[in-house]
């Protein structure tokens, strides 16, 4: 079968099921909060814990970006309008970061972190978990599979990335991924594309 022909089929592939219906139940993206909110005037102190078993009040300034993100590019129009939804409506859902030395990283939560920054917050509420860069990969893979707007190559860059650095196959991050392989296989095809399509 030519280049063409398969790269088609991936393209169909990938317009006929949205990817956020096969990692939206995922187990690797399972780090959630019903009930916590945050508000302005909370503690400042970066390891002050909240009221909310397992979540505390992180800085701002001592979360780093993390270094696996997949996306390259920030739409400032909406992290200017969740940072009004956060003025109104407080944080719902905690970011996820683990800690690197006396600092810590982010795993998950970029936008969220950038709108509170642009709020005016000085602290963000975070979940601290231990995790290795392995893990953080594919953490931050998955949370960006379920956002229609992230750029199909940035996906596809983002397993390339991974299967290079890890040394594994398509069905080895399937199968840790918990998504079908073809999905892998059919944004993978994207990159065989000319250097001027991309």
């Amino acid at each position: 079968m030519s280049k063409d022909r398969r790269l088609g089929r991936g393209l169909a592939a990938l317009l006929g099921t949205p990817l956020e219906e096969e990692v939206a139940n995922n187990p690797l993206h399972n780090e959630r909060s019903d009930d916590h909110t945050h508000s302005p005037a909370a503690s400042t102190n970066p390891h002050a814990s909240t009221t909310s078993p397992g979540l505390f009040d992180l800085n701002v300034y001592e979360i780093d970006d993390n270094p696996f993100q997949p996306r390259r590019e920030f739409s400032e129009s909406e992290i200017a309008s969740l940072a009004e939804s956060l003025r109104e409506h407080d944080m719902l859902q905690p970011v996820l970061v683990r800690r690197i030395g006396e600092r810590f990283q982010l795993i998950s939560g970029e936008r969220r972190l950038r709108a509170a920054i642009k709020a005016g917050w000085s602290t963000v509420p975070a979940r601290v978990r231990e995790a290795d860069d392995r893990l953080v990969a594919e953490l931050a893979i998955v949370e960006n599979l379920q956002r229609k707007d992230l750029n199909p190559i940035e996906k596809a860059m983002s397993f390339k990335r991974y299967l290079d650095e890890h040394h594994c196959t398509q069905e080895d991050l399937a199968q840790r991924l918990k998504i079908d392989r073809s999905t892998i296989a059919n944004l993978m095809r994207l990159l065989e594309l000319p250097h001027g399509v991309l």
